[in-house]
């Protein structure tokens, strides 16, 4: 399901990561009815004698269908896919029907939950409180950079301080101003780490 759940929205909505965990909780739900174990989410049962395969495969599948109609097909094969090597038996049967139970248990009980609900957009906090903290990370940044162009301009490594929490260096201390440089990215190769001038990562 994670691949079309991708397809869809890639995950900026809820519909995906609710989908997500209604399929695990009924995957769950069933296989804790075949060997009881833990505390259960929707369905509560005991069905020792079903088949744990078809009941976490039926969950699955019926999850997966019911948030993901147009993508029915895709779901069946999958399931079928799973079940071609389970031996036609009782216990697969008793699985299949479990399976079913637990999935529509989780889907009655998250049916109304209100995960699509239109909500007003978000706004930032503009307390002033928040400015100290907004202005230390932000001057946190700066700093990072200079130190980074400042390798560049060198050719030569220089002690970085990537997390913030060197408050002893000296050049962390030191103004901006002072510096005499403007602070510039890495150069993208690069990536997210500065080569110093002898090849060797810092």
């Amino acid at each position: 399901m994670v691949e079309t759940a991708y397809e869809v929205d890639q995950f900026f909505s809820l519909r995906g990561h609710r989908a997500l965990a209604m399929m695990h909780l009924a995957m769950h739900d069933a296989l804790n009815a075949v060997e009881p174990i833990y505390e259960t989410y929707a369905f509560a049962a005991s069905r020792p004698d079903a088949s744990a395969l078809a009941a976490a495969s039926q969950a699955a599948h019926d999850v997966a269908r019911t948030a993901y109609p147009e993508h029915s097909d895709r779901f069946g094969e999958l399931h079928e896919a799973m079940l071609e090597d389970a031996t036609e038996t009782a216990g697969t049967a008793r699985g299949l029907e479990l399976g079913a139970e637990a999935a529509a248990a989780i889907t009655a009980v998250r049916e109304d939950d209100g995960f699509d609900a239109e909500a007003d957009s978000y706004t930032p906090e503009s307390d002033a409180r928040h400015l100290p903290v907004y202005r230390a990370a932000r001057l946190r940044r700066l700093r990072r950079g200079a130190l980074r162009a400042l390798r560049h301009a060198r050719g030569r490594s220089v002690l970085a301080d990537p997390g913030g929490t060197n408050r002893s260096s000296p050049w962390l201390k030191m103004p901006l101003v002072q510096k005499g440089f403007v602070p510039e990215p890495c150069p993208p190769q690069a990536g997210c780490w500065c080569a110093a001038s002898n090849g060797d990562r810092i």
